[in-house]
């Protein structure tokens, strides 16, 4: 069975990974949460489109601010993504839906 996780208004810092999502639960991530001085702010291995960051800030992490692979779908929208060793980085078929950020 499937999990489903809701994010709001919390802070990922000073840890390898801020936000790991492996597989494809459903993962909400929403309304004002911060990604910050990680390593990586989130990283998504085979998850699907059920997957969204949407209205946090990803800022300061020292490898990439969103990382997508294993055939990854992701949405992420309106976020604040500055600062970052790498912005949005994608590979194995991943295809994220990005917009407005």
């Amino acid at each position: 069975m499937l999990g489903s996780v809701v994010v709001r208004n919390s802070q990922f810092i000073n840890s390898a990974t801020g936000l790991g999502v492996d597989g494809n639960a459903t993962v909400d991530v929403d309304a004002v949460c911060y990604f910050y001085s990680n390593d990586t702010g989130i990283h998504f291995s085979d998850a699907g489109s059920s997957s969204t960051v949407r209205s946090s800030g990803i800022t300061q992490n020292t490898s990439n601010a969103i990382i997508c692979d294993a055939a990854s779908h992701p949405v992420i929208e309106a976020n604040i993504i500055a600062n970052n060793g790498g912005g949005i980085y994608c590979s194995n078929n991943s295809l994220p839906l990005i917009k407005g950020n």
